[in-house]
């Protein structure tokens, strides 16, 4: 099985992967960033702020780390393992979108060049609004922010409002991640018949 975890900054993928991962033995890969590919690619696209993309070019860019790690994901559940991924393809809309791209666009890039989206099972959007997202993302101990995550509040209000479209017309299943830690994982768990400790 092939999962994959969205949502805007600050939603709780991360947490939830990892519980996935430790808890019930899914395979963790983050998109971009689990490969030496993806992993130069996520330098370049999240850190090098001093690097001016357009979002044609972005979109481009990220279809590459998408292809990347669908693949990594089939190998592994080719074997037999659970995979769970945060961020996959439908990151690229929701911030292509919030920028105006429309989402037909998008839709012919993936088919064009992205088959391998037919893999992924189940897309759980965690919803949660931004103020509370950015409370969460304030409250992180260290660390700088990317290019994502130093945009302004409209940006990211942009992003929630194209996660909510998507979601809408059945690209994810849409969860409220507004609670605690615990409320999500049971909603999580009951998406994927997994019990929670």
């Amino acid at each position: 099985m092939i999962i994959a975890l969205e949502g805007g900054e600050g939603c709780g993928k991360g947490t939830i992967a990892k519980w996935l991962n430790e808890e019930h033995g899914f395979i963790e890969l983050h998109d971009p960033g689990s490969s030496p590919l993806s992993l130069q690619m996520r330098e370049i696209l999240l850190h090098k702020t001093d690097l001016d993309m357009d979002d044609r070019q972005l979109a481009l860019a990220f279809e590459v780390c998408h292809a990347d790690n669908l693949k990594q994901a089939m190998k592994y559940a080719a074997n037999g393992s659970n995979v769970v991924l945060d961020r996959t393809y439908l990151s690229n809309y929701a911030h292509r979108m919030a920028k105006g791209m429309p989402m037909a666009h998008l839709k012919i890039l993936n088919q064009l060049f992205l088959p391998e989206t037919a893999c992924v099972e189940k897309i759980l959007y965690l919803a949660c609004p931004w103020e509370a997202r950015k409370a969460r993302m304030l409250a992180r101990p260290g660390g700088g922010k990317d290019r994502f995550e130093s945009r302004g509040d409209q940006f990211h209000l942009d992003v929630e409002r194209a996660y909510d479209s998507l979601a809408a017309s059945g690209m994810a299943v849409r969860l409220d991640a507004s609670g605690d830690v615990a409320s999500v994982k049971r909603l999580v768990a009951a998406q994927l018949g997994l019990t929670v400790a």
